[in-house]
């Protein structure tokens, strides 16, 4: 990062002296790029890990090894193709990827194999023992990916259809939205898009009301707005979808009309007073996905910790993802087939797990007060899973491991909820 800051440092000098000489028409194009580029690399870094050196750890953010596959008879989905969208307006970006763009990016893409011995000593997935029998890096490729800022809705439609042309079978499709809500004003509106959706590209009939943009009753069927309904046709095919934004639930009505597997993970429809001013440094739900021991460093207001006490932490979430694992192959029986042909995935069983964790963060975290605080998925998970003490135990663990378990509800005054997920 040090040297990223220096190569900052050096461009602006550059600029500096084009400036000076030449006095260029796009001296202000040249500034903003600069500008983009500080901005991206001061909000990336929340966490920052020390070590006995006094010098920042540098974190992977990506899959560093694959976990061992249990041999079973059950069919299983691999993951292949993914669509990556971004449409947040007030989130820092570089170029055209946004944070939560980019975070996305790094968690579903394997760690190079050049760098894969250095990086498995800092790995949070598994235990050392596992990690030092990992002699052999995967040569297995990486999914196929789009990038997509604010796009069309002719344009988002023709590369989910491209990827799904290519989609085998036995294979998912991962979609990834990342976009400011699109709500009803009309609560009585019926039809496909009456509980809303999510913006894509800009558009000049809308009208910004806040963190929302509202849907005015004249303009209810606006063409780049995505709806649930918009992405049935692609349910045709295994699908995982991921929704970050206010309006995100509205997608939990979408399911597959045609007998395949379709799991969707939908963040928070609210976040803390406190954490809504940091909306421009990246959603919460996608950190969460992204290193789900950052957020909950960044939510317990820890900006620095020593690394023998990462370390700590790491073992803390490896225990709560070994007993989480343990508890679904368990109770599978009860649990829907789309994520039993999903969870052998190493990709997948990532995004569902981090999603797992960060219910049970929020859930027991004090700020988060209520349902609209909480991530949710469809289908709906069993109780047996979202509301398991074992599982609150180990979140009460790591939160005293870091000393901040005042932040934190004890497993007697954790407020029902009516779970329905």
């Amino acid at each position: 990062m040090d040297f990223v800051k220096e190569l900052i440092k050096e461009l602006r000098q550059y600029i500096d002296e084009y400036t000076m000489v030449y006095d260029p028409t796009d001296e202000g194009d040249w500034r903003l790029v600069v500008n983009e580029v500080t901005a991206f690399i001061d909000s990336e870094s929340l966490v920052t890990v020390m070590n006995a050196d006094v010098t920042p750890r540098i974190l992977s953010h990506r899959l560093n090894s694959e976990r061992p596959r249990e041999e079973n008879e059950r069919p299983s989905l691999s993951l292949q193709e993914i669509v990556i969208v971004g449409n947040s307006e007030k989130q820092v970006k570089f170029s055209e990827l946004t944070l939560d763009m980019f975070r996305m990016l790094q968690a579903l893409e394997r760690e190079p194999e050049e760098y894969q011995p250095y990086i498995l000593e800092n790995s949070a997935d598994f235990t050392g023992d596992q990690m030092k029998k990992e002699t052999a890096p995967s040569k297995k490729p990486n999914p196929h990916k789009y990038l997509l800022y604010k796009p069309t809705f002719s344009q988002l439609f023709t590369f989910l259809a491209s990827g799904f042309k290519e989609l085998p079978h036995n294979a998912v499709m991962l979609i990834y939205l990342s976009a400011d809500g699109h709500g009803v004003e009309n609560k009585h509106v019926d039809g496909p898009y009456g509980q809303g959706g999510v913006r894509m590209s800009a558009h000049k009939g809308l009208q910004n009301t806040g963190s929302t943009t509202r849907i005015m009753q004249s303009n209810v069927n606006d063409t780049n707005i995505i709806y649930p309904d918009d992405l049935m046709p692609f349910t045709r095919k295994a699908m995982m979808l991921i929704v970050d934004s206010e309006t995100s639930t509205a997608f939990q009505s979408l399911s597959s009309g045609f007998g395949q597997s379709v799991v969707i993970l939908m963040s928070p429809c609210k976040v803390p007073h406190t954490l809504q001013d940091a909306i421009r440094k990246g959603n919460l739900f996608t950190l969460f996905l992204h290193n789900p021991l950052v957020a909950f460093l960044y939510i317990c207001n820890i900006a620095n910790v020593q690394v023998e006490l990462w370390e700590q932490c790491c073992q803390q979430l490896r225990g709560f993802e070994g007993d989480w694992t343990r508890l679904f192959t368990k109770l599978s029986k009860v649990i829907d087939v789309s994520y039993i042909q999903m969870i052998d995935d190493e990709f997948l069983s990532l995004m569902i797990r981090r999603f797992i964790f960060c219910y049970y963060v929020t859930r027991q975290h004090k700020a988060f007060k209520g349902m609209e605080y909480f991530p949710s998925c469809s289908p709906s998970l069993p109780p047996q899973i979202m509301e398991n003490d074992d599982l609150r135990k180990r979140v009460l663990t790591l939160a005293s491991t870091l000393d901040v378990r005042g932040l934190f509800y004890e497993l007697e005054d954790i407020p029902s909820v009516s779970v329905t997920m």
